[in-house]
């Protein structure tokens, strides 16, 4: 099984841990975008300046250890959904057929 993980569910520390946690048991494929990634980046600023850092510290971390992972949206997936800021949730590639795509609401 191959999942999306969405900013919304890499950002919290503890659903992070266990979701990549299960990838590396072989339980499922975990995929983000470098755009997903960014996101989370970005959304640690509001806890300090370090969080940044130590956040993106983990993203290099996570692109190490699994580098087939990083997936590429296509040209207008982005352009489907103006307001979303990461991979659109109700449309999937059709190189991610039978993808779950997993986010909260």
């Amino acid at each position: 099984m191959r999942a999306l993980l969405d900013a919304c569910v890499i950002y919290p520390t503890v659903l992070r841990e266990v979701l990549v946690g299960c990838a590396a048991l072989g339980l499922y494929e975990a995929l983000w975008s470098e755009r997903i990634l960014e996101e989370w980046a970005r959304a640690t600023i509001k806890l300090g300046p370090e969080a940044e850092v130590h956040a993106r510290g983990e993203v290099a971390v996570l692109k190490a250890n699994f580098p087939k992972a990083s997936i590429q949206p296509r040209a207008g997936d982005m352009a489907r959904s103006p307001a979303r800021t990461t991979w659109p949730r109700k449309r999937t590639s059709p190189s991610l057929s039978r993808t779950w795509v997993i986010a909260s609401a």
